[in-house]
């Protein structure tokens, strides 16, 4: 079998992430409250959704950085799409969520995942890009996006 070091890591990354914001349980200093059960590795349309806050991480592009000594860098962008159903305040409930998620991320020394062999990879650095959300425009739901840089 041919050496792995440096192959796609895009399912095992978004998996890590949600493990890693599945902690957001509205204690200690968390604005909102998480369930494991509503974050997803896969795009969720507002018609599939039963339990609310619903949050979806998905892969996009990816790109490599070829450096010498035969090193290549990726960089991975995801996407986080955070929705929320609230009768008066569902865009504040989404601005809490996005925050508690960028916390996470920020305070976040190492996330780890393992790769198809089995070996315990990590990622380098995450940065936030940029944030969207629809300012209010679906109430009573809110939708936003977070799209992250992952360099691996």
């Amino acid at each position: 079998m041919s050496n792995r070091l440096y192959t796609t890591r895009r399912s095992a990354i978004t998996e890590a992430l949600k493990s890693s914001i599945s902690v957001i349980d509205g204690s200690d200093d968390f604005l909102s409250q998480l369930y494991s059960k509503n974050i997803f590795t896969k795009l969720v349309f507002p018609d599939e959704i039963r339990d609310w806050p619903t949050v979806c991480i998905t892969a996009g592009p990816e790109n490599r950085q070829y450096l010498p000594g035969n090193i290549k860098e990726r960089y991975l962008t995801v996407n986080v799409r955070v929705y929320t159903h609230h009768k008066e305040m569902a865009l504040l409930e989404l601005d809490k969520i996005l925050e508690d998620i960028e916390t996470v991320l920020d305070g976040t020394n190492k996330i780890t995942y393992n790769d198809r062999q089995g070996n315990t990879q990590g990622i380098k650095n995450i940065s936030v890009i940029n944030i969207n959300t629809d300012e209010g425009a679906l109430a009573p739901l809110a939708v936003g996006e977070m799209e992250l840089l992952v360099h691996y």
